[in-house]
Parts: C-alpha cells; sequence; structure tokens
C-alpha cells in the first residue's frame, strides 16, 4: 500500500492530468461537478481499495466530488466501454489494472475499444505482485518442491484466480505451460 506521500503525489499527477488537457477536445479543466471513477470489479477487491485510497485526495486536490462507481463484469469491459463512451469532458476516469488493458485485445476477437485509441493513460495507481501459495497441509515448502509434487501429478492441481482472463488466470496457463504440467483453472 503507498505511504500518503506517495499517494497524494500520484493523486496530484492525475489532478494534473485531468485539469490541463494533453490532448485538444479530450480533457477539460475541473467543473465542479463530480468526477466518476469507473472500477471493474466488485466492491472490496484490490482495484476498488486501490480507487479509494486516491478518492479522498483527488476530490480534495481538485475541489470536486470523487465517485467509485464499480461495474463488474465481462472481464472489465463494461466499466472501460463507460469510459470509452463517456463524455471527453475530464470527468469519467477508470481505474483498472492493466491485465484487462494488455489481455483483453489479445484474447477477446471484434473488441469495441482500442486500448491506444480510445484510452489515455494519466498514472499509475499500484503495483501489485503476485504470489504462488499452497495449503500448509500440502508437503512442499519450495518453488522447487511445488513444481516435483505437480509433475508427479499431471492435471490433479487446480489453482484458483479472479476469473477468465485475469493476469491470475493467464499467469497460472503461464506458469502451467513453462512447468510442462497442466493444472485445473478454478475461476
Amino acid at each position: 500500500m503507498p505511504s500518503p506521500t506517495r499517494r497524494d503525489a500520484i493523486a496530484a499527477g492525475l489532478a494534473t492530468a485531468l485539469a490541463l488537457p494533453a490532448f485538444p477536445g479530450r480533457a477539460q479543466a475541473p467543473s465542479g461537478r463530480p468526477i466518476t471513477m469507473l472500477v471493474p470489479n466488485p466492491p472490496g477487491g484490490g482495484t476498488d481499495f486501490a480507487a479509494r485510497l486516491f478518492q479522498e485526495t483527488l476530490a480534495r486536490l481538485l475541489g470536486q466530488p470523487v465517485v467509485i462507481d464499480n461495474k463488474p463484469g465481462a472481464n472489465g469491459n463494461i466499466a472501460i466501454q463507460g469510459v470509452v463512451r463517456a463524455a471527453p469532458d475530464g470527468l469519467t476516469l477508470l481505474m483498472q489494472y492493466s491485465g484487462y488493458h494488455a489481455g483483453n485485445p489479445a484474447m477477446i476477437p471484434n473488441l469495441p475499444w482500442d486500448p491506444v485509441r480510445d484510452l489515455a493513460p494519466v498514472g499509475m495507481a499500484t503495483v501489485a505482485p503476485h504470489a504462488i501459495l499452497v495449503p500448509a497441509s500440502l508437503p512442499v515448502r519450495t518453488l522447487q518442491e511445488f513444481i516435483a509434487y505437480a509433475k508427479a501429478r499431471p492435471g490433479q492441481l487446480n489453482y484458483a484466480s479472479s476469473g477468465n482472463g485475469s493476469v491470475q488466470h493467464i499467469g497460472g496457463v503461464l506458469f502451467s505451460k513453462a512447468i510442462g504440467v497442466p493444472m485445473v483453472h478454478v475461476p
């Protein structure tokens, strides 16, 4: 979790990006009307938590309310479409993790938005490392032991993710391929 100082600095950068048009006609000066921050995940998840970390500071720096609007579903595409279709007035933001931005165009044919043409990055809010965890009852304590355990049980191990196409799902597929052992994805 970022420290308050870092959070304030990032929020200030986002506020500046909103207030000063980087692309003519795409962003406008703050109007006093609420800013809507769309989050493509349900409340309580990591991306929602990050959005709420920045909400108060952005509101203070911009002098207008910032409202979090969770729009989960369709691997982030409901919220992303909401931002793509929003008026170019600087009042709609998207707080998402990069998996949707990079993965969806590669995995979904005929995606109705283009990550380069339709969205403009204004800042990075968080960095989230991923870890491989197993039940304490499993007889492994290192990654090498886990790989050996998996190789002895091809197709018998499950791994969880936050959903099809998520960074956890893709990471699991890549890990499974890298070690040459099929595993069962459980979204």
